[in-house]
C-alpha cells in the first residue's frame, strides 16, 4: 500500500500544479474579443478639408499575463517582418508597402471634418494607419493596437494619438541590401518599392549583379520618400536601419519558417493530459492490490 500512496501524493502535486494552468486556459477562452474600442487622429498644421486617413486591420491580439500578444490576420501573413516590437523601425513603412503589393482591402477610410479624424468601433486587434492627401506630407504612417496601455499601466481601448512629422528633406535615397543567414537559400533578386507618401513611386531589383544596392536620386522636396522590401524570401525576416539619405536592409535567416512571434502556448490538452495522469495513477494501485 505504500506505493499507492506515494502514487496518490503525487497525484495531489500534479493537480495542485495544473489547476491554474487550466483555469487561465479556459479564462483565456471567454476573453472579451468583441470588446470595441477607437482611435482619435489629431494632426497639427494640415488643411482638415483634404486631411485622410486609411487603416488596415493586421494582426489578432489576445491578453494573457497582463501582456498583449499579436498574430498576423491572413491577410498580412507571411509579411517578413515580426509582430514583436510595434516600434521597429520601418514597421508602419514596411507593412504599407506589403499591403499594396498584396492588394490588401482598406478596413476603413475617414476624411477629417475639424482638426482631427476618429474612427470608431474597432475590434480587438492590430492595426495601421496610412495618412493620405494633404496629411501624407504631415504626419508619418503608424501602428497601434486596440487595447493599449496608458502610461499608468491600465488597458485602454479608445486612444489618442498625434502622428509624428515626416522627413520631408530627403532628396536622394541609397538602399543596400544585407544577408545575415546561409548563403545557399538566398534568392538571386529582391524587390523594393519607392513609396511617395505612402504610394508607390519605383522597383528596383537588387541583386549581386547591383551589388546589393540602388539609389534613386533627384527625388522631389517636400515629399515623403520610404522604400521597403516586399517580397522577404522564404525562410528570413527582414530590419530597416534609416539614415537621413540611407536605407539598409538586413534579411536574417531563420532556422524554421515560422517568422512570426508565436504568442501563448496549446492550452487544451492540459486538462485531457491531467486526466490521463489520472486514470493511469489510478489504474496503478488498482493492480498493485490484484497482485497481493
Amino acid at each position: 500500500m505504500k506505493g499507492c500512496r506515494a502514487q496518490v501524493l503525487i497525484l495531489a502535486a500534479l493537480c495542485v500544479f495544473l489547476a491554474p494552468l487550466c483555469i487561465r486556459a479556459q479564462a483565456q477562452d471567454v476573453q472579451p474579443q468583441a470588446k470595441k474600442g477607437s482611435v482619435q487622429i489629431t494632426l497639427e498644421d494640415t488643411d482638415a478639408a483634404d486631411a485622410a486617413f486609411r487603416l488596415y486591420r493586421t494582426g489578432d491580439v489576445f491578453i494573457e499575463n497582463d501582456l498583449l500578444n499579436c498574430t498576423p490576420v491572413p491577410e498580412f501573413q507571411n509579411n517578413g517582418m515580426p509582430f514583436d516590437d510595434l516600434r521597429a523601425d520601418g514597421l508602419a513603412e514596411h507593412l504599407n508597402a506589403f499591403a499594396a503589393w498584396r492588394n490588401v482591402p482598406i478596413y476603413a477610410r475617414k476624411h477629417s471634418s475639424g482638426e482631427s479624424i476618429r474612427f470608431e468601433s474597432l475590434p480587438m486587434g492590430m492595426y495601421l494607419a496610412v495618412p493620405e492627401g494633404s496629411s501624407a506630407e504631415k504626419a508619418i504612417a503608424f501602428v497601434f493596437t486596440i487595447p493599449s496601455k496608458d502610461a499608468k499601466g491600465e488597458w485602454i481601448y479608445d486612444l489618442q494619438v498625434y502622428p509624428k512629422n515626416p522627413d520631408t528633406a530627403r532628396t536622394c535615397l541609397q538602399v543596400e541590401k544585407q544577408w545575415a543567414g546561409s548563403e545557399n537559400s538566398r534568392p538571386e533578386q529582391i524587390e523594393v518599392w519607392l513609396m511617395k507618401n505612402g504610394v508607390r513611386f519605383d522597383t528596383a531589383f537588387l541583386s549581386a549583379q547591383t551589388h546589393w544596392t540602388h539609389t534613386w536620386d533627384d527625388l522631389q522636396q517636400g515629399a515623403v520618400w520610404t522604400a521597403a522590401e516586399v517580397n522577404v524570401p522564404k525562410g528570413y525576416t527582414v530590419q530597416y536601419v534609416t539614415q537621413p539619405n540611407q536605407m539598409t536592409i538586413i534579411n536574417s535567416g531563420i532556422e524554421n519558417q515560422e517568422i512570426f512571434l508565436q504568442t501563448g502556448q496549446l492550452k487544451w490538452p492540459i486538462p485531457i493530459l491531467l486526466a490521463a495522469g489520472i486514470g493511469f495513477l489510478f489504474a496503478g494501485c488498482f493492480n498493485l492490490k490484484r497482485s497481493r
